[in-house]
């Protein structure tokens, strides 16, 4: 009879290595592994024997906490529905599938245009080509965001997406006698005025007038 462990040496875990006996072969768990009872119900005993004491029954699809083993294939668990601690044959379960990591929804963004007419641009540059338009008041989705002063929206009426300047979005309703926003203008420095000359007055030269001698 030899003895092996699948798991390899786990400290502060306690494990039941396998029991290989010709071609018969047990794996080690360790205490805490979940399991679900595979067979369409099975007894949970007092000791790891099928003359026992029975303490509850387990149905199909029920989860058990394994805890402990010993040599013949018998498995301490407990029921994860009642709590019941047991002796049952090691055969009549199986692995429980690993629960999915739970996903966190993101919260959706919505804001609201605040100019009368806007075109949605592919990209966000405004000599793009156009998705679509979005009126004054639209509900719109946030879908990205540019740092040159960019957002990317879905129209959820219409289902179109692109970018317009964040500028011309706000976070509630905008009132339809409100000004709307400026719409873009590329700014031109304009060269200063040329400086007008000063005009000097030329005065008459003054006569001396000459000392008595």
């Amino acid at each position: 009879m030899s003895f092996y462990c699948r798991l390899g040496p786990l400290p502060a875990i306690f494990l039941v290595c396998l029991v290989t006996t010709g071609l018969e072969s047990r794996f080690c768990e360790a205490a805490g592994s979940m399991y679900v009872v595979e067979a369409e119900a099975a007894l949970l005993r007092d000791y790891p024997s099928p003359d026992s004491g029975i303490l509850t029954r387990l149905d199909h699809s029920d989860q058990v906490e394994y805890l402990d083993a010993n040599a013949s294939g018998w498995w301490k668990v407990r029921s994860l529905r009642t709590g019941v601690v047991g002796w049952m044959t090691s055969d009549l379960l199986a692995a429980a599938p690993p629960k999915l990591p739970l996903s966190i929804p993101t919260k959706t963004e919505y804001y609201y245009v605040n100019t009368p007419s806007i075109d949605l641009r592919v990209i966000p540059l405004h000599s793009s080509a156009t998705t679509g338009t979005v009126q004054l008041n639209d509900r719109v989705e946030k879908l990205g965001f540019s740092p040159a002063g960019w957002t990317k929206v879905r129209n959820p009426r219409n289902g179109h997406k692109g970018w317009l300047p964040t500028r011309y979005l706000s976070a509630k309703l905008v009132s339809s006698t409100a000004p709307a926003a400026q719409p873009y203008k590329k700014r031109v420095k304009r060269a200063a005025p040329p400086k007008k000359k000063q005009k000097i007055e030329k005065t008459a030269p003054v006569e001396e007038i000459p000392k008595p001698m």
